[in-house]
């Protein structure tokens, strides 16, 4: 995510495999495009007609094969939110997706039916919001390693020197580009942990960035998913127990995830943020075991179990673990680039924070983590004097309370599908009463999203990023995912759960007085009532939206 301010305030980035999309193609220079409707290819020896209808576009995401056959992805409208460095950087507020074939006689009635609903996928990807690119400024490299890269890595496309962690449309792109995909991005409760390869669960690159003067400076930040492999699949409970996969090695794939880190990013503090007590106890000391394990002197490990600590909203006691931080945040520094030219500092290490999720509690600790080093940076570009802080300056406070409480809840509503809990801390710098009701409603739509909505989500997420690819026969030469059907408890069960639920209430409501016999058609559907949900948390999974491009369902029952 880019939050941009102008050009002597402060800016924050976030890169992501969906957050920070830069739609990196050489065609995306193209401001408008004629769509040849009318004539074919052969008729017109590559000239346009004039009879034929144009659309003005901004961008091109690039192709994808859906049943009908190709389609190109394009960006219809944009709106710049700022600017770094000079260059222009656009949200992406409108996209559509447009066939190559004019005709849909060649598909059966099921594969038109299939289709459709691989077209409301795309159309659910390109309409969730916070999607950014920029013409000219590679959104994909810090600030740092855009400096420190070679001028013969400057002239490439940006297409072909993107860091395609973080990069969004990169499978449609791949008749451009040679790039492979190698990432994890998926809704919040289907993929946790590490895989073979050393890729996190949605890890996310956040760069704070100050501008003033042509002076700059960077401050990055990363999070993912504990690197070891476990999961917490969705199955109607509120808050699913998570579970290490014994037969896997996690030390090869956690060895491997904080080798490319070291590489990227140079050392690395670990700052883990859940529970020592109940479920995610297990994670916690095996997280810690891994890391003593592993030996690695550009490795520390910090644990703070952040609900404990601060129990009773007192949420004062973060500074605790933000002094244990001090020295190690002074030693690493920030890139810090002059307007002349001259580089003052470079970073080298980072923080890597985790929560269960890697959103509430992660959130807040990075939140605090910049303000510092805004702090440090303002105080040696003299725009603070000796003694003063950001939280003098009540304006800028403000801005920068909000700048991330923003950018908490856009990470938030791309992984969950709701903003981020305890943004009212990042808002205000205390806990209130308001944010704890805020906090209980994002709770509530985040569980029936979990369970009841991600699974067409992670879909569409599969579908874009190819993780999942559409091969043309597909619904009469190969079956297609989405025929499957869901077993009768899914009908059977809610059905019966309705009928006694209503029978209840109904001998609750309507006796003028209570019988012997109206009392024992009380006692039988509310036993009903109980029994029939007892039986559908039993059988939870068979309830939950599943995905079904990619099985994740055979997943939990091999691995528990």
């Amino acid at each position: 995510m880019e939050n941009n301010f102008r050009k002597n305030s402060f800016r924050t980035s976030d890169r992501d495999r969906n957050l920070d999309l830069p739609i990196i193609t050489s065609l995306v220079y193209c401001e408008t495009i004629t769509l040849d409707y009318g004539a074919s290819e052969s008729a017109n020896h590559g000239q346009i007609p004039l009879s034929s209808s144009s659309k003005p576009i901004c961008g091109i995401f690039g192709t994808i094969r859906l049943i009908l056959g190709p389609y190109l992805v394009v960006i219809t409208k944009k709106r710049k939110v700022g600017t770094i460095n000079g260059q222009a950087v656009w949200q992406v507020t409108e996209a559509e997706i447009i066939s190559y074939n004019r005709t849909i006689l060649h598909l059966t009635e099921k594969q038109i039916v299939e289709n459709r609903q691989y077209e409301a996928m795309l159309n659910t990807m390109l309409n969730t919001p916070y999607m950014y690119f920029s013409y000219s400024y590679d959104l994909t490299h810090s600030l740092q390693r855009l400096h420190n890269t070679t001028p013969e890595f400057l002239q490439m496309p940006i297409h072909e020197r993107a860091d395609y962690r973080f990069v969004w449309n990169a499978h449609l792109l791949r008749e451009l580009s040679n790039q492979s995909e190698l990432y994890r991005f998926c809704t919040r409760l289907f993929a946790r942990g590490v895989d073979t390869q050393g890729n996190v669960a949605n890890f996310v690159e956040t760069e704070q960035i100050v501008e003033f003067s042509g002076d700059r400076s960077s401050f990055v930040q990363t999070r993912g998913s504990i690197p070891l492999f476990w999961h917490q699949l969705p199955n109607l409970k509120y808050k699913p127990r998570p579970k290490l996969i014994s037969n896997e090695n996690h030390y090869e794939a956690f060895s491997r995830h904080f080798d490319s880190q070291i590489i990227n990013y140079g050392k690395q503090v670990l700052i883990n943020l859940i529970d020592h007590r109940g479920a995610e106890d297990v994670l916690e000391k095996a997280y810690a075991e891994m890391v003593n394990r592993l030996g690695n002197s550009n490795i520390r490990y910090e644990s703070f179990d952040f609900h404990h600590e601060c129990r009773q909203m007192r949420w004062d006691r973060l500074s605790i673990l933000i002094d244990r931080l001090a020295h190690e945040q002074d030693e690493f520094s920030m890139f810090l680039m002059t307007r002349d030219g001259t580089v003052v500092s470079q970073q080298d290490g980072v923080f890597r924070t985790n929560c269960i999720d890697c959103l509430d509690r992660t959130n807040v600790v990075q939140s605090m983590l910049a303000r510092r080093s805004l702090n440090q940076v303002l105080q040696k570009l003299s725009i603070l004097r000796p003694g003063q802080n950001v939280e003098n300056n009540f304006g800028f406070e403000s801005l920068f309370k909000s700048v991330w409480a923003d950018n908490a809840d856009t990470v938030s509503v791309q992984y969950s599908g709701t903003g981020a809990l305890k943004t009212d801390f990042t808002r205000t710098g205390k806990r209130t009463h308001w944010g704890l009701m805020r906090d209980g409603i994002n709770s509530l739509t985040r569980y029936y999203k979990n369970n009841f909505a991600d699974g067409f989500r992670q879909d569409s997420i599969d579908l874009f990023l190819g993780r999942y690819i559409v091969e043309e026969g597909e619904g009469v030469i190969k079956p297609c995912p989405l025929e499957l059907e869901k077993g009768w408890k899914y009908i059977t069960f809610p059905l019966v759960l309705i009928i006694a639920i209503a029978m209840f209430f109904a001998n609750v409501i309507t006796p003028s007085e209570y019988t012997t016999e109206s009392l024992l058609y009380l006692l039988f559907w509310g036993a009903m009532v109980a029994v029939t949900f007892a039986t559908i948390m039993i059988y939870g999974t068979e309830f939950v939206d599943y995905p079904k491009l990619c099985e994740i369902r055979k997943l939990s029952t091999a691995v528990e």
